[in-house]
């Protein structure tokens, strides 16, 4: 809470009364510990008991609206805001509270006014700054200096031929040394490093990834040190950046953005402390998801955010390696947590962990326990942020919107205007018909993502189509061609932006608002298979079942893989829809081995999955299917063989 608040013996200037006066300030005081200790409930109560002694108190209807705030009634934060201004109007941090709470509720206009109104009364207003820049990271020059500091590279690596070489030559000339620490590596990774001028130095195994990283420390000579990952990769730009920032010396550390991009299309950027002065004994801490972060900390050291961009590639995994990746973590961090239970970080991971698992009961426990802890300093928390989305996207799976829209309204509270919160609070008012609110939504999430920021970051192309697709369903046709325009060259994989109005409406049954935005789609991209399938689910839900099939047809026509078209077009078969000769033999196999599957008959699925292989003996998803019913059937060698088979099939077909 801020410490300009509440100084003793600060008068209304209203109401007579020394002893109530004494008596209200005293409650806002006690108001204000409740608040640092993230009893927001508790302390809104003692705020509505100052105000029924002294209505007019000032700061009473701020510290209220700042509770409301991080309760997610954002409404009623605005409403305290506003009745703290009219009794006070150069209230600056009422002026702030407003324009926050007005950017969660995408009222932009009336956010940069209340924000800029407050940073002309305070200029040392960081909180404004910060909201109307985006940003409070210095921006590094790239300009060289009379002489350039030695930086030494740190990793460790194990198995990462893949990747290395690409990251290694991305360094350019930023290292004068390359400390590379292999903990087990049985591929090419050390000739690798070798070959491209790295000092290797091995590192037995101690599941401790923290003593890895301080082991590549303890190597390094040179007068800074950075460290990264294997599937790390620098641009020129950041190079330069960081060299510059080492040569500035305006700081011991300098944090980046490590920008991951992630299954689902978004990317997450997180701040992470690369770039350290060497010989200050900083050591990393923690098993699992290692830091340099708390030992400068309690050093007392300086840090300072810069707008460094790293590129992290470790996310872009297939779903098994996901899966291991989660399974191994998990492992750590429960001895982590045995350690330190009440570590946010820590729950954090392992609940996103167990999500990632399937376990989203045990995940959704450790993140709302995390969620009970006071936040420790007013930075961006990552952790609180992802907690609130996983929380938001665990209770719109369960088609528990009321609870979701509550969710994100406190992540709002804590993460002003944040445009991803925004974005997937604009999918809620899809799906309840409120087009004007998703609307302005999602375009105030288009504004929000103009810089870079930290935590999952929609994709801003994306958030344009999404704005223009809101207003063809409303008939504004100007205003959709001008949001086309705005997100600039787009192809066939843009469109699904464009279509997830579909996705939303159609399982709500709004059909006709969802062939409405097909039917502009269609005039963007006349022949993406996806149309044709976003017909076909939403014919289907409105119990048009030949309409359904003919748009499948049409869907597998423009390219829709059969697979995809399969289970639905067996689901019509089965209700009388699909002229006998209507498809080719493919398909009809098709249809029959996914009917076959979805009723546990096992011998007549492979039957015809068989009969697909031989058919299609060039397409591995037929030996997919079958793979899977053999396994199904206890012939587990011969599952294995057919599977090692589909994907030669696939790697062929690639090429």
């Amino acid at each position: 809470m801020d410490d300009r608040l509440l100084q003793p013996g600060r008068e209304d200037g209203n109401l007579p009364g020394v002893d109530t006066l004494q008596t209200a300030q005293g409650l806002c005081w006690r108001a204000v510990k409740e608040f640092e200790a993230g009893r927001y409930e508790a302390a809104a109560e003692l705020l509505h008991q100052a105000l029924r002694l002294r209505p007019r108190l000032q700061d009473a209807h701020f510290l209220l609206g700042a509770c409301y705030q991080r309760l997610g009634r954002l409404e009623e934060a605005a409403r305290e805001a506003e009745l703290e201004l009219a009794a006070h109007p150069d209230h600056a941090l009422a002026l702030g509270l407003l324009g926050e709470v007005h950017f969660s509720l995408g009222r932009m206009d009336q956010a940069r006014a209340a924000l800029e109104r407050a940073g002309q009364l305070d200029p040392n207003d960081l909180r404004a700054r910060f909201h109307l820049t985006q940003g409070a990271e210095i921006s590094v020059p790239t300009t060289p200096p009379a002489r350039w500091p030695s930086i030494s590279v740190c990793m460790i690596v194990r198995n990462e031929e893949k990747t290395l070489e690409r990251c290694l030559r991305a360094l350019g000339d930023l290292a004068t040394q390359i400390v590379v620490v292999d903990t087990g590596s049985t591929d090419r990774t050390v000739e690798i490093a070798r070959s491209l001028g790295a000092e290797v130095h091995y590192f037995q195994w101690i599941d401790d990834f923290a003593a890895a990283r301080n082991e590549s420390l303890r190597h390094a000579r040179g007068e800074w040190i950075f460290w990264l990952d294997a599937d790390d990769e620098l641009s020129p730009t950041a190079v330069a950046q960081l060299k510059n920032a080492a040569a500035s010396r305006l700081a011991d550390a300098y944090t980046c953005h490590v920008v991951s991009r992630l299954p689902s299309g978004v990317e997450d950027a997180v701040p992470h402390t690369r770039l350290v002065r060497n010989g200050l004994g900083v050591r990393f801490r923690g098993r699992i998801h290692e830091s340099l972060h708390q030992d400068l900390e309690e050093r007392g050291l300086k840090v300072l955010d810069t707008d460094i961009v790293i590129v992290h590639t470790g996310y872009a995994s297939d779903p098994a390696a996901l899966r291991r990746k989660h399974e191994r973590n998990l492992a750590y961090l429960q001895q982590e947590l045995a350690e330190h239970p009440d570590n946010p970080a820590l729950l954090c991971y392992a609940g996103m962990a167990k999500i990632g698992l399937g376990d989203r009961e045990g995940g959704e426990a450790d993140l709302r326990r995390m969620l009970e802890i006071p936040p420790a300093d007013v930075r961006f928390n990552c952790f609180r942020f992802w907690a609130w989305a996983a929380l938001a996207h665990l209770r719109i799976d369960r088609g528990e919107d009321g609870p979701a829209r509550e969710a994100l309204n406190r992540g709002l509270g804590e993460f002003p205007g944040h445009p991803y919160l925004l974005a997937l609070k604009a999918e809620i008012a899809i799906r309840a018909g409120e087009f004007t609110e998703a609307l302005a939504l999602l375009r105030a999430a288009y504004e929000r993502q103009k810089t870079l920021t930290w935590g999952y970051r929609p994709d801003r192309k994306i958030l344009a189509l999404q704005v223009a697709a809101g207003y063809a369903l409303l008939g504004n046709e100007v205003e959709e061609r001008a949001w086309f325009a705005q997100a600039g060259e787009v192809g066939l994989r843009e469109a699904d932006g464009y279509l997830r109005w579909v996705d939303l409406l159609g399982p709500r049954g709004r059909i006709e608002e969802a062939l409405r935005v097909l039917a502009a789609a269609e005039r963007q991209w006349p022949h993406h298979p996806r149309i044709g399938k976003g017909y076909a689910l939403t014919y289907h839900k409105a119990g048009k079942g030949a309409e359904a099939w003919r748009a499948w047809q049409r869907a597998l026509a423009d390219g829709l893989p059969y697979e995809e078209a399969a289970p639905h077009l067996a689901l019509l078969a089965q209700e009388g829809y699909g002229a006998e000769g209507e498809a080719d033999r493919a398909q009809t196999l098709w249809i029959a081995g996914m009917q076959a599957m979805q009723s546990g008959r096992w011998p007549e699925a492979m039957s015809h999955f068989a009969d697909l292989v031989e058919l299609q003996p060039g397409d591995g998803r037929p030996y997919r299917y079958l793979a899977v019913v053999l396994q199904k059937m206890g012939r587990t060698q011969e599952a294995e063989a057919i599977w090692r088979l589909g994907q030669q099939a696939a790697a062929l077909e690639r090429a």
